[in-house]
């Protein structure tokens, strides 16, 4: 059986491709955590991305002022509520939500599109 500390040092992250998600219950730990994946990253000639790399925190002291992350360079993370991870957005708060409002807009945007296009297409003549 699995504790929860165990589960959280030995898999605290979600990665798909290049994106990657970091866990962590603490900011002190978020940061050593994000100091070896940077070095990790370094090591193998990639650049982290400072425009689209923030923080977000989920719990009780979601609210709470927390302490600047900083890469090796100096340059300071920015905390926010809402984050974009492979097209679904999470939310800042006291409990771990998300919401699929932006996948859905897209959706029926491009399902609108796809029928005024039906619609102009000249009719077809069956030989």
């Amino acid at each position: 059986m699995l504790d929860a500390t165990f589960v959280t040092c030995v898999f605290p992250f979600f990665l798909y491709a290049d994106d990657i998600i970091l866990l962590c219950p603490s900011v002190n730990g978020l940061q050593r955590l994000f100091r070896v994946c940077e070095r990790a990253i370094e090591d193998i000639d990639m650049k982290i991305n400072v425009s689209k790399t923030v923080c977000m925190r989920i719990g009780p002291r979601s609210d709470a002022t927390c302490a600047s992350l900083t890469l090796c360079n100096g340059t300071q993370l920015k905390w926010v509520d809402t984050c974009k991870y492979l097209g679904v957005h999470f939310l800042r708060g006291r409990n771990f939500r998300c919401t699929f409002e932006d996948v859905k807009k897209k959706f029926f945007h491009h399902l609108m599109l796809s029928t005024v296009k039906l619609a102009i297409l000249p009719p077809r003549k069956w030989s």
